[in-house]
């Protein structure tokens, strides 16, 4: 049995929720995502607002902004107003004011949101520079220098043109207009100000804040004031000494109930309600830089903030805070926490740390790990590679040469530790330790576990559990008791947990706690539902509000009891379920630590986040196509003719047939972890069920039939929250050939056939009429005729007698038997075919078995077959079996025709008989050929059902051979790095990687050593599994070339690489494996601006100021076992960095992927036009054509190879 042990229970001297409220509070910063986008490069954003519909604005010098989490804009007719101000009137309409110009947002009939100005209004007016913008319930108020405009959105016209004098800024308090003007503050009063008071010698800009109906305005130089209905007080605030000099120009509340301020030089400033200083956010914390125009909180509760150079979003209302390499943790994760008088101490991967100033400082002597660690008599202990260490904050001394493997708590004053599978108890002398061995019977494979209320120390061997007692004089252990777990834990791994000082046990699917007084172990079910979603390893914690936390490297879930007795996932921290380590410190009452990736994360539980946030989805555009044509017939924006926004669609289109293949796009206004976001789309009238959640945020649909169609989407947000439901309606008409008026003209030509019809059968009946009259004129003439004629016919008839008589002997002569009977059915006559075929002469037949060949027929079915020839008289026809007169059985086919005078009486039967004997003999054998044929048909079909049930076995080795293969992509996929690596370091990158199959044969590969930053894509031969084996081998030798041996030329490390590969692969000259790779490298020299850069069998694309250059690699392959490479046989290029450089990594699956309309390669040509058209687009619009032209490229071809480009820009 292998006992897996994860935590190591302390004693009752460990840090509980008790002490929590004695610790300092660590501030950590919020996550901060800055945007990238030439719209927003030199485009000075002064102000901020939400639409309506969720979408972003921003006021800047180059036009208005909008942002819908997905792509940028400039409105259109706003680049040319140098925009200030923007405010939402009723939550419906959107106000602009810019230089001498302001108006309103309105879209147009297709959708498009533009500007419309309101400027003609009054025209005669200079009114210069905006100073501002505000709204109530009824008017939008528009003041200039030395003018203020109010405007009535309901009647849409100019209400009246105030002249007021140096107009500083306007505000709505308390619906009441509030004017500050050079040296006078007052309450707009139709035309007039009621004055309020005065503040001299200082200027507002734009920072106020309200809080609980009193209005506080802060002027430069720092002051502030309070302002309730009639009253203006200044106050004293905290913040005096920090502001002093520093000039604010933006301020809000934040739903927290904390004061964020905006300052033109030191960034943004945090402070709690009554203005004390809590910490700053600057270019360092993640801004684009510490000049601040303005700060806005949106319905999301996320902070955004316009600086000089750019635009950022800040999380600082979410329950999580993060320390990070900002605040100094250099990328390395928390192994453990401790506080030791006031003083917290912090030990990442990297080292131990003191906190301070919002920073962590390395401790003295503290670049060292340290595993494990103890608070005794208020002294920190630690086990490092120096021994038992003790931790102060000048020095860390080593007290004991000892390997410490686990602290195993205090036990009457006597500290008992593991070391190297012996145990020991320290005691203390003044500032010494002394050590002594402690007798500890442990079985063979036994397993210390830990200590249960303070007393008893629990093992565990072979599915056992010993309970043993410290003896403290003898040091010795005596063993108390023992319990069997083979009966409750039938799982051969199992972890042990101490939660609310019970011993809990689990095998991952199960989970039980120890009753140490009873003995017995007694099984947890509430939460068994949760352990499922854990593959085999998780840890588990319990803080002091009952609250679970299960937790791994790839899952954390918070469960919160509920009133049954059962428990409640908490959705908060699905927000950080990428960017965890498997570690979680109660720090305080109200600061938990999460280790992540770099560094840790603190996480306020009592931080109620509302994960139920109302969000929008948005259809941004609606594009149709014609011969590969795209047409824009919805621009995402609906509003009435006023330009009050509407959510529901305004204008319905109808579409000719031609036009039937659309492309939706879409996309969220929920801007926390967009790439977590999911659609599902309907589009009614074509499908019945939403499609299933995908992250692809466009859908084309191509040639729809005519109908009346309506689309709906809906996203769903990383907290499972969807957002409500967007749709557009259209109509596609259909082909002229299908419209009423063609099938109107379908009935009138119709008719028109008909009647010309009618009045050609009428004219034919005519003529056949005249025709008739002239035919009965000629059978008059002819009747006189035939009366001559039957004179000779008399005549012929003794001919004909003569022919009788000839007929009658080719009757007698023929094998077939005739027989003649008159109408009663008396035979008259048998010719000697009849003899021949019987046996008898018609007497010897009459005779012995009568004269009425009705009567007598040996056919039961005679008599119906008698009267079905009289009524149809016809012939009718029969089988039947005869016996002979020599006894011999015969089958005969008889033909019954009756013959009828010309008053269709009946005058004879005559009935012809042929021997088909042999053809029935022939029939026999046919059916006895058809039962084997059954019989074998059975035999197959049991054959059938073998085949299947192999079929089915084969099947299920493919699904256990395929579940392989998909955790083989799981590990693959961990290896590689992370897109977010490179984008912090040029942060216009992006990766598009196309495995063929489940698994690739291709890999890409970063590494940073100080001021270099190498960045390769390998493909590997082959792709699937043996390519998946290849990239595993590269990715480890190129973390040993560079990263252990610190070889930086790319031709060396293209070398070392060969080298490494034929050691790897134990490849001769004479094997017959010929495995290998080809592979891409640049080394980005970040201090003297130059590339190195080799290649094999690949080319690096290098474009600079829209010029392209390919550089090509060597003929050799990396594993190339047929040549004796030398270090020679590879070349390093060498260019320097120039601004606004891109570069490109390719394998050749995106080349030579078959496709188009002729089924050919894409080839390299194609793809040499293809970045030399999108290398000034941003990385994210990159990479979306890449995927996009290579997907329709392919089509329904299959996928040839894997695919891998990396696209870099360095500016």
């Amino acid at each position: 049995m292998r006992l897996k042990i994860t935590i190591i229970i302390l004693t009752f001297v460990s840090i509980n929720f008790n002490v929590f409220s004695q610790k300092k509070e660590i501030i950590g910063l919020p996550y901060i995502e800055v945007y990238n986008d030439t719209l927003i490069n030199n485009n000075l954003i002064t102000d901020i607002c939400q639409g309506p519909n969720g979408n972003m604005y921003f006021a800047g010098s180059k036009g208005l902004l909008e942002f819908n989490g997905k792509t940028w804009k400039i409105i259109p007719g706003t680049d040319t107003i140098d925009c200030k101000h923007i405010e939402v009137f009723d939550n419906k309409l959107i106000c602009v004011a810019g230089k001498n110009e302001f108006g309103v947002l309105k879209s147009n009939e297709k959708g498009i949101l533009t500007y419309h100005s309101l400027r003609h209004l009054c025209d005669t007016i200079d009114l210069k520079t905006t100073v501002g913008l505000a709204t109530n319930n009824e008017k939008v108020f528009f003041p200039f220098k030395n003018h203020l405009i109010v405007f009535s959105p309901k009647d849409f016209k100019i209400l009246e043109t105030l002249n007021k004098k140096n107009i500083i800024n306007i505000y709505n308090f308390n619906n009441k207009i509030l004017v500050f003007l050079k040296d006078t503050i007052g309450y707009l009063n139709e035309n007039k100000l009621d004055f309020i008071g005065k503040v001299d010698n200082s200027i507002i800009f734009d920072a106020y804040y309200i809080v609980d109906s009193t209005f506080y305005a802060i002027f430069y130089p720092f002051s502030i004031y309070k302002i309730t209905n009639k009253t203006l007080e200044k106050i004293e605030s905290p913040l005096n000494d920090i502001m002093f000099e520093k000039a604010s120009v933006t301020a809000i509340k934040s739903s927290n109930n904390e004061i964020l301020l905006g300052t033109y030089s030191d960034g943004i400033l945090r402070c709690d309600i009554n203005g004390n200083f809590i910490q700053s956010y600057i270019a360092t914390s993640g801004l684009p830089d510490d000049v601040i125009m303005k700060i806005f909180e949106d319905k999301e509760k996320n902070v955004w903030a316009s600086t000089s150079t750019g635009i950022c979003r800040l999380e600082c209302n979410t329950p999580f805070s993060y320390f990070d390499e900002r605040n100094g943790t250099k990328k390395a994760f928390l192994i453990w926490d401790q506080t030791v008088n006031n003083d917290l101490y912090i030990c990442l991967l990297n080292g131990l740390y003191t906190y301070s100033d919002n920073r962590l400082n390395l401790a003295a002597d503290g670049d060292d790990l340290y595993y494990e660690e103890f608070v005794w008599d208020n002294e920190l202990y630690a086990s490092s590679n120096k021994g038992l260490c003790l931790i102060n904050k000048d020095k860390i001394e080593s007290k004991v040469k000892m390997f410490v493997d686990d602290f195993i708590g205090l036990l009457n004053n006597k500290l008992l530790i593991s070391s190297l599978n012996k145990y020991f108890a320290i005691t203390k002398n003044n500032e010494k330790l002394n050590v002594n061995s402690v007798y500890f019977p442990l079985k063979k494979n036994e397993d210390y576990v830990g200590i249960i209320d303070s007393t008893y120390i629990i093992t565990s061997c072979d599915k056992t559990l010993y309970k043993y007692k410290f003896n403290t004089t003898s040091d010795s252990l005596m063993i108390c008791d023992s319990v069997d777990l083979t009966l409750r834990l039938p799982k051969a791994e199992f972890d042990f947990y101490k939660i609310d000082d019970k011993f809990r046990l689990s095998n991952y699917i199960q989970i039980f706690y120890y009753d140490i007084v009873k003995n017995e172990l007694k099984e947890q079910k509430n939460i068994i539902q949760y352990l499922k979603l854990f593959r085999n390893d998780y840890d588990f914690k319990k803080d002091e509000s009952s609250n679970l936390y299960l937790y791994s490297t790839k899952k954390f879930l918070k469960l919160t009891p509920s009133d049954n007795g059962s428990y409640v996932s908490d959705k908060t921290l699905l927000k950080i379920q990428d960017n965890l380590l498997d570690r979680l410190e109660f720090y305080s009452k109200n600061q938990y630590f999460i280790s992540s990736k770099t560094g840790f994360i603190i996480y306020n539980p009592y931080n109620k986040y509302n994960t139920n946030i109302d969000y929008e989805t948005v259809i941004t555009k609606v594009i149709c196509s014609y011969n590969k044509v795209d047409s824009l017939i919805y621009g995402g924006t609906n509003s009435d003719s006023l330009g009050n926004y509407l959510k529901n669609q305004t204008y319905f289109i109808s579409l000719s047939y031609n036009y039937n293949n659309l492309i939706f796009d879409f996309t969220s206004t929920f801007y926390q972890n967009r790439d977590k976001l999911k659609y599902s789309y309907l589009l009614d009238g074509f499908e019945n069920h939403w499609s299933s959640w995908s992250s692809v945020s466009f859908k084309e649909f191509t040639n729809l039939p005519e109908g009346t169609y309506t689309f709906f989407v809906k996203a769903k947000n990383i907290y499972d929250t969807e957002s409500s439901v967007a749709s557009y309606s259209f109509t596609i008409l259909p082909p002229w050939y299908r419209t009423w008026l063609s099938y109107t003209l379908y009935v009138l030509v119709l008719i028109l056939l008909i009647y010309l019809t009618i009045k050609f059968f009428t004219r034919r009946l005519i003529k056949q009429k005249e025709k008739l009259e002239q035919i009965v004129k000629q059978r008059t003439a002819e009747i006189s005729q035939q009366k001559e004629e039957i004179q000779s016919q008399a005549e012929e008839l003794l001919v004909i007698n003569e022919e009788l008589e000839k007929l009658s002997i080719v009757a007698s002569e023929t094998d077939n038997s005739v027989v003649i009977a008159n109408e009663q059915g008396i035979i008259e006559w048998v010719n000697d075919g009849f003899t021949r075929m019987f046996g008898y002469t018609m007497h010897e037949f009459i005779s012995k078995f009568g004269a009425n060949v009705i009567a007598i027929s040996s056919y039961d079915g005679f008599h119906e077959k008698y009267i079905e020839s009289l009524e149809s008289r016809s012939a009718v026809f029969y089988n039947s079996i005869f016996t002979t007169k020599t006894g011999k059985t015969i089958w005969t086919q008889t033909t019954m025709n009756p013959i009828f005078d010309n008053d269709k009486n009946l005058k004879k039967i005559i009935l012809v008989d042929t021997d088909i004997s042999k053809l029935k003999e022939a029939e026999a054998e046919i059916i006895q050929q058809k039962e084997e044929i059954l019989t074998q048909k059975e035999q197959i079909e049991k054959q059938h059902d073998f085949v299947v049930a192999v079929n089915k076995e084969l099947n299920t080795k493919n699904k256990q051979i395929t579940d392989s293969i998909n955790y083989a992509k799981l590990i693959q996929m961990a290896i590689l790095p992370s897109i977010s690596e490179l984008q912090e370091i040029f942060p216009e990158s992006f990766i598009f990687f196309q495995p063929r199959d489940i698994v690739s044969g291709d890999f890409y590969w970063f590494s940073k050593h100080e001021n270099l930053v190498f960045v390769a894509l390998i493909d590997c031969t082959g792709h699937g599994v043996p390519g998946a084996f290849m990239s595993m081998i590269g990715n480890t030798l190129l973390n040993q070339i560079v990263n252990e041996k610190a070889i930086y030329n790319p031709a060396e490390i293209l070398f070392n690489l060969h080298k490494g590969t034929l050691f790897a692969l134990s490849q001769r000259t004479d094997s017959i494996q010929d495995d290998g790779m080809e592979i891409s490298i640049c080394v980005i020299d970040m201090v003297n601006y130059q590339i190195k850069m080799a290649s094999t069998n690949q080319s690096i694309i290098v474009i600079i100021n829209d010029v392209l250059k390919e550089y090509d690699g060597t003929f050799y392959s990396i594993g190339d076992k047929t040549n004796e490479l030398t270090i020679n046989s590879f070349e390093t290029i060498t260019i320097p960095i120039e601004k606004d450089m891109s570069i490109y990594l390719k394998s050749d699956g995106y080349s030579d992927q078959f496709g188009g309309e002729k089924r050919q390669k894409f080839s390299n040509s194609r793809f040499v036009e293809l970045v030399s058209n999108i290398n000034n687009l941003n990385s994210t619009e990159q990479k979306e054509i890449v995927e996009k032209t290579f997907l329709e490229w392919k089509i329904n071809s299959k996928q040839t190879d894997d695919v891998t480009l990396i696209g870099l820009k360095i500016s």
